[in-house]
């Protein structure tokens, strides 16, 4: 038979000094001042400084960035400018070549341009010639050099591209340079039209006059 009395984990009879304390209670502690400023960096302000500087050298290379492209695609707008000059070039030498003997030359400058063109137009920059269209079809992606009325003209459209108009992701980066055909206000009288038709005759040279000079005259004295 097992007696009934409590023992101790040694078999021992419990004592009064063995007795289970009663739990603390949060009255029991004492509070302790709180210092002004905690050593260090508080950390939430650590971090922040550090997203801080991230965010900035992010920034820094985001401008950079930006800054490299466009001054890619602006030198690439000029090129599509040099591009379209070599076909005015090519066009023009067209018939000195070909009494040369050099057609088959021509050929291959002209295969040369188109590959420097298909270039362009894979990174979107596009040079166009606007010769022949009517103006108020271009009116807003030209600068009229000048304008030339004649009777022959019987509606206002370009007749002559000095520079062309150059497009960027669609967009015109260049306006082009170019020479405006219109008709005249007012017709022509026929003596006005055939005293025009005499100005615009080559003038006969000027016979080259002796400048008479200080030693002439100092002779002639």
């Amino acid at each position: 038979m097992s007696s009934s009395a409590e023992t101790t984990p040694d078999g021992a009879p419990p004592t009064e000094s063995s007795a289970v304390e009663p739990p603390l209670d949060w009255a029991d502690f004492a509070p302790l001042p709180a210092p002004d400023e905690l050593p260090g960096v508080p950390p939430d302000r650590e971090l922040a400084a550090v997203l801080q500087r991230i965010w900035s050298d992010r920034s820094e290379r985001r401008n950079e960035a930006d800054a490299e492209t466009a001054r890619t695609r602006k030198a690439a707008a000029d090129l599509a400018v040099h591009v379209a000059r070599l076909e005015y070039l090519l066009a023009e030498a067209a018939g000195p070549l070909e009494a040369a003997g050099k057609r088959n030359l021509r050929r291959r400058l002209d295969v040369v341009r188109k590959q420097m063109a298909d270039e362009l137009a894979e990174i979107e920059v596009v040079a166009s010639i606007p010769t022949g269209r009517p103006f108020e079809e271009v009116a807003d992606e030209v600068d009229v050099l000048r304008w030339r009325h004649s009777d022959e003209y019987t509606a206002e459209f370009v007749i002559e591209t000095v520079d062309p108009v150059v497009r960027d992701r669609g967009v015109v980066v260049r306006f082009g340079q170019v020479v405006v055909g219109a008709p005249r206000d007012e017709p022509l009288a026929p003596e006005q039209a055939a005293e025009q038709g005499q100005s615009e005759q080559p003038a006969e040279p000027e016979q080259p006059v002796a400048e008479e000079t200080r030693e002439t005259r100092e002779l002639e004295a």
